[in-house]
């Protein structure tokens, strides 16, 4: 799709929310009940698809993943409620995994544009801690890792993952530094308080003080000899 009509595609689209928004705001229309539900989750993939035909065209127009992306998850936030009303607590969930979505598609299309690993991993660690957080308690798996360690390890893996393939080719060995630190405080805070952190986290500190104690040994010993 050429720059042209996306253009037109796009101040249709306007032109029809501002048209409803002015009829709702002087009581022209009352925009309730699933049927305005749809017609705007509709609008929403609608919108998405046509962006998304612009990268499809033109894998240089990177750009259009992010609200192309953005739109279908507006989408389908709001129709999964319609359809399924056990849906609509993920309604966040989808969100963030379309804008997500959108990051990891910008940087297998451009490798040179790492930097998009970073909105990339935040947005789905944030879809992760949403929809582990509707779970959580259902199916009692509170007790062995808390929701607030899933974010913290969510940021540290998207570091980790930075350092790992671009360390070397764009000098982002920095990653690993913030990358560690948020791992271990995800495993501290997930595990805080819970029937596994009892055994797993008194046992970590041993085996780090047992390890910190034989590194030092090997270090007097190597320089003995």
């Amino acid at each position: 799709m050429s720059n042209k009509y996306w253009r037109v595609f796009l101040g249709i689209g306007l032109l029809l929310f501002g048209a409803v928004a002015l009829l709702q705001a002087t009581n022209v229309i009352d925009i309730q009940g699933k049927m305005w539900g749809f017609f705007f989750a509709g609008l929403f993939l609608l919108g998405g698809v046509i962006f998304l035909s612009v990268l499809a065209s033109d894998r240089n127009q990177w750009w259009a993943a992010i609200p192309g992306f953005t739109l279908l998850g507006l989408g389908v936030l709001v129709g999964s409620s319609l359809v399924n009303e056990h849906l609509a607590p993920f309604g966040a969930t989808f969100l963030f995994l379309g804008i997500s979505l959108a990051f990891w598609v910008i940087y297998f299309l451009q490798r040179e544009h790492w930097w998009a690993l970073i909105p990339a991993g935040v947005l789905l660690s944030l879809a992760a801690v949403t929809g582990y957080s509707q779970v959580e308690e259902s199916m009692a798996i509170g007790k062995f890792f808390n929701g607030g360690g899933v974010f913290l390890l969510g940021l540290g893996l998207t570091f980790a993952l930075v350092a790992i393939l671009h360390g070397k080719k764009n000098g982002t060995t920095w990653a690993w530094i913030p990358g560690g630190i948020l791992i271990v405080l995800g495993f501290i805070a997930g595990l805080e308080g819970t029937e596994l952190g009892k055994f797993v986290l008194p046992a970590g500190l041993v085996i780090a003080g047992i390890f910190l104690i034989g590194r030092e040994f090997a270090k007097k010993g190597t320089a003995d000899e």
